[in-house]
This record gives C-alpha cells, structure tokens and sequence, in this order.
C-alpha cells in the first residue's frame, strides 16, 4: 500500500497540539478514533527494529539535517498508524466490512504475533490479546479499504506506453561532491575541456574504436548499462536514448549530470516491459487510491498530545515481539485469498 508502506508522509495536519480532554494513555485522536501509548510503541518498535536488523544500532546515532533517526523512526510511526486510523474511517464512511476471510487473516496474526511477545514484554507494555487484535484488525480492514477501491482499475497499457530501453553511456561529469556530500560545480574552463572529451570519444567511436572500452577507460558513472521505461530518466537522456535505434550512438547529450554519450543496445525487451506494466498499473491504482484518501482527509480532525508522544522511547534498544508485527500479517494475507482481490 502506497501510503502505509512508504514510511512517513506529509505530517503537517498531524501534530496539532492538545493536552485538555485526552488520557494519560492516549497519544493522538483522528476524528473519534484514538491511538494508545501502547499501540504506538508497537508501531515504534517495529519499525525501529527493521533498521537495526539492517544497518545495526550505530545508526540511530546519525543525524540529517538535525533530526535522528529515532526522532524520524518516531514520526513515521505516527505517519503511519495515523493512515490506517484515517483509512478505517474511510471504509466506515463507505460501509466496507471486514470478510469471514480478513477476520479468520486477523485473528492467525493475532495468534501468532501475541506468542513471540515475552511475558516481561506483555507486562511492561501492558499488552493483551483484545489490544492486538484490534491493532490488526484496523491494518486488515485499511489494506481491505485499499483493495476495494483499486480492484476495479485495469486499464489497458499499451506495449508503446510500458517499452523498456536498454542502453550504455559514457558520462564525463561537469560536478564534484564535497566532503560534506554537497555538490559543487565545475568551473567554465574544465567544463569546456570535458565537452571537447566527450565529442572526441563521439568521433573516435565514429571512427570504430570500441564504445565499452572508452566506457572503461573514460565514463565517471559507475553503471554502464541502464534499462528503463518512459518517465524514468532525466527528460533530455530519455529523449535522446528513446530516438536511437538499435546498435547506434548519439553525440554528446547534455544533462545536469554532464556530458553524456549514449549506445542503444535494444529499442524493446518483452520481459522488462511486462514488468514495466505491471509497475504503471501499480501507480495507476496508487494515485486513484491516493485521490480519495486525500479528499476524505481533508475533512478529519487531528489532534495529537505532544507531551505523550515526545516522551515515547524511540526503542532503538528494545523490540516488543520477536517477529515483525507488519510481517506477520503480511504474511497471512499473502496466503489468503485476499491477495487476489
């Protein structure tokens, strides 16, 4: 699901501060449904132990722009269940009900999750088996509301619209990056140099010398091949590269990255192509998706106890349950016939 898998979206209309009327238990509310301490740090742990489980601890002590990634790891916790909260009211507002198939999905990950959790771990977190299946039961019914609205979204795409290029370039680069991971340009003069470069290789490979070899010995891109599809590339690369025609190179093509030459080694891949329909039919049914969750949230009330949820542990050193929560049920619905829908 776009908006429940991406991470963290757009929080602007989420941290509305309110202190007057909420628990001590209670996080945030959207419209009248509400989002307990408990719930969140499953949701912070979670997410949180997917980062350690790849890059290890050590990365939380990182920072961007200020913010850690425990700080981060927080809000797309809170992006997150947010989302699903908004999207259990969308199936309400649409009369969605949940199916025998998504409360038997429900009640296996419910099942299964609430066993790798500790008795320590269900004690200090105050967890219970109702807690976990509504938790469960408010993911089902938001990937279930997706699945409504979308499934009737097939267009046709043509094998034109989804045709998948192959090509191999040289790239003499008109930018540096600095020790800071900025990037800095080159002056008029190396510019100019590197231009001449680029249309000497334009002549040599004219002239029959081999374009992988002038690749090894002068591109400053470490990939030599690229395959994709229209909209894929910077504009004025996927304009020139489109224009070839099988086995011929372009001259020098200018883009923000450089001086680039360009070799069409296949103007069509039939499997890549397939995949590529599949990738525009995702973002068809995404943006549809998209649009009504965006319309219908215009018109829900948010409020958040900043207190609370700046208290909460980023959990970097703690994990409530020995399997994912996400996966479980991911898992559960990938073998049900829900998959299909």
């Amino acid at each position: 699901m776009v908006m429940l898998l991406a991470g963290c979206g757009d929080l602007s209309d989420v941290r509305v501060v309110m202190s007057v009327g909420m628990s001590k238990d209670e996080v945030f509310r959207v419209d009248d449904m509400t989002c307990s301490r408990t719930e969140m740090l499953v949701y912070i742990s979670n997410i949180a132990g997917e980062y350690v489980d790849v890059y290890g601890r050590d990365i939380f002590e990182a920072s961007v722009e200020g913010e850690t990634l425990g700080e981060n790891v927080k809000q797309q916790a809170l992006a997150k269940v947010s989302q699903v909260k908004v999207i259990n009211l969308l199936a309400l507002d649409r009369g969605v009900e949940p199916t025998e198939e998504l409360l038997s999905v429900i009640n296996e990950a419910t099942d299964e999750y609430l066993e790798s959790i500790s008795e320590e771990e269900l004690s200090r977190y105050q967890i219970d088996r109702d807690k976990i299946y509504d938790m469960y039961y408010e993911y089902g019914m938001s990937k279930l509301m997706y699945s409504t609205i979308i499934k009737d979204i097939n267009p046709e795409i043509s094998d034109d619209e989804a045709r998948t290029i192959t090509v191999e370039h040289i790239l003499l680069k008109t930018f540096d990056i600095d020790e800071n991971g900025n990037r800095v340009e080159l002056d008029s003069f190396t510019k100019e140099e590197k231009k001449r470069l680029a249309e000497e290789l334009v002549q040599r490979i004219e002239g029959g010398e081999n374009f992988e070899t002038l690749a090894a010995e002068y591109s400053e891109d470490a990939n030599l091949t690229y395959a994709f599809g229209k909209g894929e590339m910077d504009a004025v690369f996927e304009n020139a590269a489109f224009n070839l025609s099988g086995g011929e190179v372009s001259g020098v093509v200018e883009t923000e990255f450089g001086y680039h030459i360009i070799k069409c080694i296949s103007t069509f891949n039939r499997e890549i192509t397939d995949e590529n329909k599949v990738k525009i039919l995702k973002n068809r049914r995404d943006q549809a998706f998209r649009d009504i969750y965006d319309d219908f949230e215009e018109n829900v009330s948010r409020e958040l106890n900043d207190k609370i949820f700046d208290s909460l542990p980023d959990m970097k050193d703690e994990r409530i349950g020995s399997k994912n929560f996400f996966d479980v049920f991911e898992d559960r619905w990938n073998e049900s016939e829900l998959v299909n829908l």
